[in-house]
């Protein structure tokens, strides 16, 4: 099928973002009916405003689909949940449906979550926090989308070496 590149998908990372399949885009219909049809991929998750617990459906929607050998995803929208009312048991509990999106979904998978940029002590905590446990639980995090990229082009490269070579 059609296949356009990113920026951070361009030259040595070499993968090629897959469009988001209509059945998926009638999932992201009911999920978020007000942007369904600005989405494409990747997400710019300023649309879908990520501290909403809507983003973590709409990440595993796409996770879930056949169209998709990989999951890279920037996550760093976790910490402006601490902000929310409750926004600490939110964070735990998006953080725990990550971990296990990351675990369960049976493809390789890397979260993206750059340094924090608030003077909000809560906030920049929890990054540190996400980080520290998605490591724990040997998810692949990265400080930047270039980064993952790269890697995760590596990973590709070897994963369709090794099926070649039988």
């Amino acid at each position: 099928g059609h296949r356009h590149r990113t920026r951070a998908t361009d030259g040595e990372a070499g993968l090629d973002v897959a469009p988001i399949p209509p059945e998926v885009r009638e999932s992201l219909k009911e999920l978020i009916p007000k942007t369904w049809d600005w989405i494409s991929n990747p997400i710019d998750g300023s649309i879908l405003e990520w501290a909403r617990p809507q983003a973590l459906e709409v990440l595993k929607t796409l996770a879930a689909s056949p169209a998709y050998d990989v999951v890279l995803a920037n996550v760093r929208w976790l910490e402006f949940m601490v902000a929310r009312e409750n926004g600490e048991t939110l964070f735990q509990m998006a953080l725990e449906q990550l971990k296990g999106l990351a675990k369960g979904s049976g493809k390789a998978t890397m979260f993206v979550m750059s340094d924090s940029e608030s003077p909000d002590e809560r906030r920049r905590q929890a990054v540190l926090a996400a980080r520290s446990e998605f490591a724990t639980a040997g998810i692949a995090v990265y400080p930047d989308i270039e980064r993952a990229a790269r890697t995760l082009g590596k990973y590709v490269q070897y994963m369709a070496e090794r099926a070649a070579a039988g």
